[in-house]
């Protein structure tokens, strides 16, 4: 029988050869019922040869692609996170939509835990604690989303109780919620799983991927300027003997503490007005604080005008789900593409391609964007290292026809 997995390109995935199954097939069964057996295709043991010859092609497929579940370049779900186990490296999981809301009723009624309260468009919510309501007869406290992920929830639409308890006679939300996220996207987990891999200090990829590993974080853009005079890239001008860092997520003493790990002694730090932080970082081997300063993008919120055709679309509210897929794309949700990340330029050909990836039962006519108070166009919006696009739900306007 022939080698049916000896086909392995440039990347190092494996291919299936095929080409000689047929033909073993019809050997066999030459060799089964005498060698002037009729193989016509339109004779039944035809289609016999036809259909064991799909079946086994089938199966040398299916081996193949679990074969390349092994490749970093090409393995997914649960076989990327075994990958990353390997590296220490875990997917980031999903977090519930957080929302602080205002519990009325008789002073002393207690809510307990896990109550539950829903909104407007009937997404439950939870108490994340055991709430008392005090004598002036109204208090705050955080509700979470019954499910992962970005639930929305708008100013005033958390409103009706689900579980009934004494002495609680209302609930709403004075603010929009704080959006969850799902689980991190395959293609953003491999990348950082590349990063990883590198494991020394004081080379520019170690101080990234110390920044990448911090939880929470977005994006990040690192430059090293190892020269005695000033370097000005994209914009932003470097000091000499020092490093500039451009930080999207992560609280600020993780991500300083991050570069403190990583870079070399006597390294500086180049600050961009009104985007830099500074934590006092100590030094666990002598108890010397150090400042570490690096930057916060300068966030540009984008407008999008995206005009979609429903063709199958079978859900409810195709307007939602159009806004929900741009939002996610906007976090790095979608498989295959990179959503808003520091210096990465907004395409309004990227966010079609989304969407269209999101909800396949509609086609794509139109979709234009523009920094917030501009007007939209079908062009890209450059971004630089110093800035990050943003996107919230007030400013994309959906049309359907």
């Amino acid at each position: 029988m022939a080698d049916f997995y000896d086909k392995i390109n440039a990347n190092g995935i494996i291919l299936t050869d095929t080409s000689g199954i047929q033909a073993d097939v019809e050997s066999e069964f030459s060799v089964a019922f005498g060698a002037d057996i009729d193989l016509s295709p339109e004779t039944p043991q035809g289609r016999l040869v036809a259909l064991i010859t799909t079946e086994r092609a089938g199966v040398i497929n299916i081996n193949a692609a679990n074969a390349n579940q092994i490749n970093l370049d090409y393995c997914t779900g649960l076989f990327l996170d075994a990958v990353g186990a390997f590296f220490t490296v875990q997917r980031i999981g999903a977090t519930s939509t957080r929302v602080l809301a205002t519990v009325t009723g008789v002073s002393g009624a207690v809510i307990p835990a896990n109550s539950l309260v829903r909104t407007d468009d009937n997404d439950k919510y939870y108490a994340e604690n055991d709430i008392t309501i005090p004598s002036g007869g109204s208090i705050t406290s955080y509700f979470l989303s019954s499910e992962d992920g970005p639930i929305p929830c708008d100013t005033g639409t958390l409103t009706t109780i689900v579980s009934a308890t004494s002495g609680w006679d209302s609930i709403s939300n004075p603010a929009p919620a704080t959006i969850g996220r799902n689980s991190e996207a395959d293609v953003i987990f491999r990348a950082r799983i590349k990063n990883s891999r590198y494991s020394g200090r004081g080379f520019l990829q170690d101080i990234k991927t110390g920044i990448e590993s911090v939880d929470d974080i977005l994006s990040s853009f690192v430059y090293d300027n190892g020269l005695s005079t000033t370097v000005v890239y994209d914009g932003i001008t470097i000091d000499g003997h020092s490093i500039v860092a451009v930080v999207d997520g992560g609280a600020d003493v993780d991500v300083a503490q991050a570069i403190f790990d990583q870079k070399d002694a006597g390294c500086g730090y180049t600050t961009i007005a009104t985007q830099d932080v500074t934590q006092n970082i100590t030094d666990g081997a002598y108890g010397v604080s150090y400042p570490v300063t690096f930057n916060r993008p300068d966030e540009k919120q984008i407008e999008v005008e995206i005009t979609v055709k429903n063709q199958e679309y079978s859900g409810e509210d195709l307007e939602q789900e159009v806004i929900e897929a741009i939002l996610l794309w906007s976090i790095g949700g979608v498989d295959g593409v990179d959503g808003m990340r520091i210096g990465f330029d907004v395409s309004p050909f990227e966010i079609a391609a989304a969407v269209s990836a999101s909800i396949p039962s509609i086609y794509v006519k139109v979709c234009k964007i523009d920094i917030s108070g501009g007007t939209p166009v079908a062009s890209e919006i450059e971004i630089t290292s110093s800035e990050v696009g943003r996107v919230i739900e007030s400013n994309i306007t959906v049309t359907v026809e």
